[in-house]
């Protein structure tokens, strides 16, 4: 390991004069933990004595990293309205993360998402610990697109950016911003895997020669209560005009999934799987998927999809307002730079409309095949294959750019 020269002022994060790097890590959200959970196995696994605490859910803890907030308890929420109903949880998580770095003084903040919160972190430490932390956001917002004035912060408290598009790359530097494109971390889970081609299928007790469906509201409660429902009577719709129809609905790991079963209230044909969702959207014919970044998962796995969203109504108007430019808002058309999957917002959101974009990808293996080949585009612009820093996935990539900013070489290749 390379040696680490800083001031030693009492605030120092290596004033203790220990060899070690420390690492804070803060993840939000169940997609924002499993990414944050990847980088920490691979910070561990290319510096083994690296030390990592932070805020995270269930995917972290089983990395054995120590959580000394749980995200799933503090931190998931959705939209404005909702988050003044969290915003006692959320600032005593903000406050115990401060007071648990004034002790261990990490040398480097890593952000996965997760970037209002992740932002008053940043701006936190930064004043305690000045340039003897380093803050590092891996999966960076969509600042591009909405509240661009977010900008200004990234340029005040965080020391580089790995975004996970190769335009964000772009609008970084044009800013001003240390940034690097790492590559999406869907295109490591998401090979490419013809329908049916394995045993995901026979071991739910479905078949291939079936229609399948599948159903991604999302990996929050609030979220998933109000997508799911709208969903389901989509397919109710559906089961009329295809009687052999069957629909696959994928369980995040943070949620409860008696709740979720509760939701779903034993309607026929539906099966849950426990996580997965990677290898659902490699097996249906089609999906009705909720905004966020499931919808580049099902890209890369050519999956032809619906995206809904919908908000409170306060949390929409406030949204509309804040967003400048784009005129979509499911990143597959918002990559391709047109429109090539249905997107439905707000009272869009009708299970008469789900329906009859879904009846287009059954209806039409012309129009199906076209869609999948859009999808292939988007994919392609995702690749990885030029980035001139070693490593086959974003998680290892990302994990050595963390490790240099704390003063450290890659240790096991």
């Amino acid at each position: 390991m390379k040696s680490v020269l800083k001031s030693q002022t009492s605030d120092s994060p290596l004033a203790t004069g220990a060899k070690k790097p420390c690492f804070m890590i803060s993840a939000g959200e169940a997609s924002s933990d499993l990414h944050a959970a990847n980088l920490a196995k691979e910070l561990l696994r290319q510096q083994p004595n690296a030390e990592i605490f932070g805020m995270g859910g269930s995917s972290l803890r089983a990395a054995g990293i120590e959580t000394v907030v749980d995200s799933e308890e503090a931190a998931s929420v959705m939209g404005f309205s909702e988050v003044l109903f969290k915003l006692g949880d959320l600032i005593g998580a903000l406050n115990k993360l401060k007071r648990v770095a004034a002790e261990r003084k990490p040398d480097v903040l890593i952000l996965v998402d997760f970037p209002d919160f992740n932002y008053f972190l940043a701006k936190g430490l930064k004043r305690r610990f000045g340039s003897n932390i380093k803050v590092f956001h891996f999966i960076t917002p969509t600042i591009w697109a909405w509240r661009q004035g977010r900008i200004k912060t990234v340029q005040k408290y965080v020391d580089k950016v790995a975004p996970i598009f190769p335009f964000e790359e772009k609008y970084f530097k044009e800013h001003g911003v240390d940034a690097e494109y790492v590559g999406h971390p869907f295109l490591d889970s998401c090979a490419e895997v013809e329908k049916g081609s394995g045993d995901f299928l026979s071991s739910l007790g479905l078949s291939s020669d079936s229609k399948l469906l599948g159903l991604l509201p999302g990996s929050r409660k609030a979220e998933i209560s109000n997508l799911l429902p709208v969903m389901l009577e989509s397919f109710e719709l559906l089961q009329k005009r295809y009687p052999d129809i069957r629909a696959i609905l994928p369980v995040a790991t943070s949620l409860d999934r008696g709740w979720l079963e509760s939701l779903v209230g034993g309607q026929q044909g539906v099966v849950l799987v426990d996580g997965q969702a990677s290898e659902v959207l490699r097996n249906v014919d089609a999906a009705i998927v909720a905004s966020g970044t499931v919808t580049v998962e099902a890209a890369i796995a050519k999956c032809p999809m619906v995206v809904i969203y919908k908000l409170s109504g306060m949390s929409y108007f406030i949204a509309k307002n804040l967003v400048k430019g784009v005129k979509s808002f499911a990143m597959p058309n918002i990559i391709a730079g047109k429109k090539i999957v249905p997107e439905l917002l707000q009272e869009e959101v009708t299970a008469d409309r789900i329906y009859k974009n879904v009846e287009k990808y059954f209806d039409s293996s012309d129009y199906r095949q076209l869609v999948k080949n859009y999808l292939s585009e988007v994919a392609e612009q995702l690749s990885v294959d030029r980035l001139p820093r070693a490593g086959n996935s974003a998680a290892t990539r990302a994990a050595s750019i963390a490790l240099e900013l704390a003063g450290c070489g890659e240790v096991n290749g």
